[in-house]
Parts: C-alpha cells; structure tokens; sequence
C-alpha cells in the first residue's frame, strides 16, 4: 500500500527536476517503479489535454490548437514556466514542460513561491528549503498566478541575482522586506542575512537592464567585501547602509562588537 505526499513536493516531479538538471538525453532507472515516477511527472499536461481538450488516444492529432491550449494549460498551472506541445507524426503529441524556479518564499508562513519574474505560484510543486522569505508586502491578497508588483518584484530580482553568486553561500539570505523607506529612501529594501546582519539597499534602477542588474550585484559584492574585511578585524557586522549612490565612500555601518 503507498500513500502519496500531502506536504512538500510529490515525488515524481521532485525525481523529474533531478533528471532533468543532469542534461542527460537519457535517463536509466532500476525498478518499474522508479519509471512509473518518471512517466507520470507530466501528468498534469496529459490530464490537461486529455479531460480539457477532448484529446485522447486515437483521435486526430491536428484536432486542436497548439497555441490556446498551452496557453490554457499555463494559466491553470502557475508552476509551470513554459509548455511545449510538438505534434510528431503520424500519431504521437509530445509534451515538455518547464517548471517555474523560486528565488523566495511569500511571507512568513509560506505556502507561496516567487520566481525572479515575480511570478507567484504554489510552494508545494517546489523545495522550499534555504529560500528566503519576502515580508512586509501590503499589496492585494496574493494567489497563484500573481504577479508581483513594485518593491515585491523587485525583492525577486534581488533574490535571483544574490542566489546567482557564490555570495549566497557565504552570506545566505534570510528575509527581504519590502515596506522599503529605510533609511529615508522610499524604493530602498532591508535584507537580513545569517548572522543577524541588516543591510539596507536601493539601487539606481532608472538605468534599467543590465546596468541596474550590475549595479545591484556591485553593491552586493561591496557588502560581502565589507564582511571579509570585518571578520580579518576580528569584528561582526550588524548594519549596513547601501542606499546611497556614492555608498563607497559613505556606508554607514554598525558592528556587534
């Protein structure tokens, strides 16, 4: 007798993102059961197409339009980032699915998950473990299939790029709140990392792009500096302002000790 899992992700789709993120073309299993898992990953789009689109086994193949359902079937499963539905003749529909990957968590009780396009989707499709957490947003009641606004998405995109360099495994991040006004800057976000260190950050987003995003990361980078040189000080640090446009020359910083 098997009971499926009511808490954190089903196993076949966490067994899917672990193939997948090896790039092979094929995958080997050692048991019916392991390729059971594997089979049914993409049960959610076979479902979708067979009980929303009448298409079931020996029907026409062209009997359908490619682009409503994808487009039908993304809307329905927030989770999934992408559908790629191949007709390959004569009689076979090939299905490839992207899931959506969390940068964060919304709010401290969880249950729903951001994407770096501030996407919001439900926790329980993804690991959550190590994610930070997204406080403080006053917007509307949040649902799957959001999309996050002002500081909120901009809290996503600090998440991605902080989780998109090695300074995630030396300062993990642990919360980002979103009320902004810190240090009297009105678009400026407060980070709390593992330590108990408190930075407060705003970056000249009016750039745009890939200048705004480069920005961002050498202000990043400028705190983990910051840390290094503080713990060669044999000293801890608790805050750090890097609201400012010339925040090199003037941080102000604040130590435990």
């Amino acid at each position: 007798m098997w009971q499926e899992e009511t808490v954190g992700s089903r196993v076949n789709e966490e067994r899917a993102r672990q193939a997948r993120e090896t790039g092979a073309d094929v995958v080997a299993v050692g048991c019916p059961f392991c390729t059971v898992m594997l089979d049914s990953a993409d049960e959610a789009a076979g479902g979708f197409l067979e009980n929303k689109c009448a298409l079931r086994k020996g029907e026409n193949i062209f009997g359908f339009n490619i682009q409503n359902v994808s487009r039908k079937f993304l809307a329905m499963t927030p989770h999934y980032q992408s559908i790629r539905i191949t007709r390959v003749l004569p009689d076979t529909v090939e299905v490839k699915l992207v899931p959506r990957q969390p940068v964060a968590v919304l709010g401290r009780r969880g249950g729903l998950a951001v994407d770096g396009a501030g996407r919001v989707f439900n926790q329980r499709n993804t690991p959550a473990a190590g994610l930070p957490l997204l406080i403080g947003y006053q917007g509307h009641f949040l649902k799957p299939g959001d999309q996050v606004q002002g500081l909120a998405a901009d809290a996503a995109h600090l998440a991605q790029l902080w989780t998109g360099t090695d300074i995630e495994r030396e300062l993990p991040l642990r919360t980002v709140d979103v009320r902004g006004g810190f240090r009297g800057a009105k678009d400026a976000l407060q980070v709390v990392l593992d330590g108990e260190l408190t930075a407060d950050v705003a970056w000249r987003r009016g750039r745009g792009g890939a200048e705004a995003d480069q920005d961002l990361r050498e202000r990043i980078l400028f705190l983990r500096a910051m840390v290094q040189r503080a713990q060669r000080e044999g000293r801890r640090l608790k805050e750090v302002d890097l609201t400012l446009d010339d925040y090199r020359q003037h941080n102000a910083v604040k130590y435990w000790n």
